[in-house]
């Protein structure tokens, strides 16, 4: 059984997705929505608590289809409408196979259902999973998943947060699949309270939030333990939290806004 995940839904479900259930229309690029919005409603110990623009994963290995890589589904719009639809639809003759038949998939095989709170795959503090038999019609199975074509070290690649993905199941390949997952994160006043927290983490030497608890590197001492001084260049300095963000004539209200909040934000 091919189980895939999705992680954007829960902190958007209202101000943006609940757009396909009154207006036929959804834009999944909309980012004003999201900015506000609480990503960690139930203390999942998974979950990401800065506001990813895209996920995304820097690979350290060449690898490709069939050596344990990434799959995505390339239909985001139609993927999304569906999975936010299917809650109020059930099968007449309940799914129980990975392989369903078409009868299974046949209109007169689905009723509308507004009485249930279920919501397929949905587990408090945990990503919206999907598979043949909760979401039959993506054809997860069936060729709706394509593999990532072949990458090398260095290559970047970003997907859509709200877009279904996976790896896959089996690696017939002959070295190692590896990446750093490295997602989009655009600067925001709240993305800048979580670098003030992560910079502080990173002095002390612990683990940066959203990672799982320990000493980290805090019992360290001299070379051994990393801290500011390894930061080299204006860019990465600033990218950590440990330089000012320059505010120019030449920028619009909204950009020079944000960079004064993050500024505050990190004791500028």
């Amino acid at each position: 059984m091919l189980i895939v995940s999705v992680s954007g839904f829960p902190v958007i479900l209202h101000s943006l997705l609940g757009r396909i259930l009154t207006e036929r229309h959804h834009d999944s690029f909309k980012i004003a929505p999201r900015l506000n919005a609480n990503p960690d409603l139930y203390n999942g110990s998974s979950q990401c608590s800065a506001f990813r623009g895209l996920q995304g994963w820097l690979a350290l290995s060449e690898t490709g289809p069939n050596e344990g890589t990434l799959r995505t589904y390339p239909l985001l719009r139609e993927s999304v409408a569906y999975v936010i639809m299917r809650p109020f639809f059930r099968p007449v003759k309940p799914i129980l196979t990975n392989s369903p038949s078409l009868d299974d998939l046949s209109p007169s095989n689905w009723v509308m259902d507004l009485e249930t709170t279920d919501f397929p795959g949905a587990v408090p503090g945990s990503g919206q999973e999907l598979n043949a038999i909760t979401h039959p019609h993506l054809m997860l199975d069936k060729g709706g998943m394509v593999s990532m074509r072949a990458v090398k070290p260095g290559d970047m690649v970003l997907w859509h947060c709200d877009g279904i993905h996976a790896v896959e199941s089996k690696h017939a390949g002959k070295g190692d699949s590896s990446v750093f997952y490295i997602p989009a994160v655009p600067l925001t006043a709240h993305n800048a309270e979580y670098l003030a927290t992560q910079r502080s983490t990173m002095i002390s030497g612990y683990p940066a939030p959203d990672f799982p608890g320990g000493t980290g590197e805090s019992t360290f001492v001299g070379s051994q333990k990393g801290g500011i001084g390894d930061v080299k260049g204006l860019l990465a300095r600033r990218a950590m939290g440990l330089e000012k963000f320059d505010v120019s004539k030449g920028m619009t209200k909204g950009e020079k806004e944000v960079l004064e909040r993050a500024n505050v934000a990190l004791g500028f």
